[in-house]
């Protein structure tokens, strides 16, 4: 996937959440008429968005992100990422990202659009898959920021597992854009409330909004797409040992059937500021039904900013060590601890609690 099909992808995902209408007799015809209608009159947009997560049905986090987008390939974004804001611009060259904190930028070079791709950015392949993995209904009409607007739920087909919940979803009477929905995991917990404040619509945005001002004093590091960004290799054990720059901790029990599939090992120091890399080796357990557990050791550098527990996570003890057990999404279990300076990852959706425990104390 090239930088432009990824930028367009994000986009029009996003609105694509927040870009359709209904009729009184809702069906899947009239929604994709629609978007294609809103699809075509786009030329530039901006709006906050502001996104809070649940847990058992408690408030864990709250963001807040104000984005501009200009056809074909210009976006700005600025926001707070982990207490520390963030501001990203793609200029169509390249896409900048700015850390005031650190006084940092990263300039990531692009690749050529691949035009022959460019047909599947748009709401109705979105909206084919919406129609093919979600029935849709109408439950009614509500007032959202003192505006009518039309309550549509979609439910997923099949078995419905993790975030593969309900989506609730208002969309505006008059401007056919959703301003607000809801995502429900399969236990119809809800996970997540996205809502989109101060829209504005083909307002002639400039070029200039999308050209970036390098920062007095800043240190910049430049990148490309296509040579420095790679999936890491699979790797067999031995050969995770040999790259790593850590001992690598390994379980003494695993439970039945469970066996090592493969390793990856992950630095990210080369695009990371000054001190503040992160090297991680994640090992992965499978069954012969695919079942899996996923290990992770990390290991960070002096600035690093490190991991921290699992909001209104449960606190538990692995061999006298304090640790973290959260169940995520209702079925992703998660347990989180330290030995000396290597911090462990247990995730999985395939064992109970008390295997995972057994599994984390068999390692030395």
């Amino acid at each position: 996937m090239t930088a432009k099909k990824t930028l367009f992808v994000l986009c029009f995902i996003t609105l694509a959440l927040f870009g359709s209408g209904c009729q009184e007799n809702l069906s899947a015809e009239e929604i994709a008429t629609k978007i294609q209608e809103k699809t075509e009159e786009i030329e530039d947009c901006s709006y906050t968005m502001q996104i809070t997560t649940y847990h058992e049905g408690k408030k864990i986090r709250e963001s807040e992100m104000q984005i501009m987008y200009k056809l074909p390939n210009l976006m700005k974004t600025y926001g707070k990422e982990g207490g520390e804001e963030v501001e990203v611009i793609t200029d169509g060259e390249f896409i900048w990202s700015y850390t005031p904190k650190t006084n940092t930028v990263t300039k990531l070079k692009l690749p050529p659009p691949k035009t022959e791709e460019i047909p599947e950015l748009n709401y109705l392949a979105f909206v084919e898959h919406f129609q093919n993995k979600s029935e849709i209904s109408l439950l009614g009409t509500e007032a959202i920021d003192g505006r009518s607007a039309y309550l549509l739920e979609t439910t997923p087909k099949g078995e419905k597992k993790g975030l593969q919940g309900k989506k609730k979803v208002w969309v505006d009477k008059e401007t056919w854009i959703s301003t607000r929905i809801e995502i429900y995991d399969y236990k119809e917990s809800l996970v997540s409330e996205v809502e989109l404040k101060d829209l504005k619509i083909n307002t002639g945005i400039p070029d200039s909004e999308f050209i970036f001002k390098l920062p007095e004093g800043a240190k910049v590091k430049n990148l490309d797409l296509e040579k420095d960004f790679e999936v890491p290799e699979k790797l067999s054990l031995a050969e995770a040992k040999a790259k790593a720059s850590f001992e690598i901790l390994l379980p003494e029990y695993l439970p039945e059937g469970y066996v090592f599939n493969h390793s990856m090992v992950t630095n990210n120091s080369w695009i990371a500021p000054e001190g503040q890399g992160i090297e991680s080796v994640i090992l992965t357990y499978e069954n012969e039904e695919k079942a899996s557990i996923s290990l992770s050791e990390s290991v960070y550098e002096e600035k690093a900013r490190k991991a921290q527990g699992i909001a209104l996570a449960e606190n538990i003890s692995v061999k006298g060590k304090e640790g973290k057990y959260m169940e995520v999404f209702g079925d992703l279990k998660v347990l989180k601890w330290n030995i000396g300076e290597v911090e462990l990852t247990i995730s999985t959706s395939d064992l109970e609690k008390a295997e995972l425990l057994k599994l984390a104390e068999s390692i030395k």
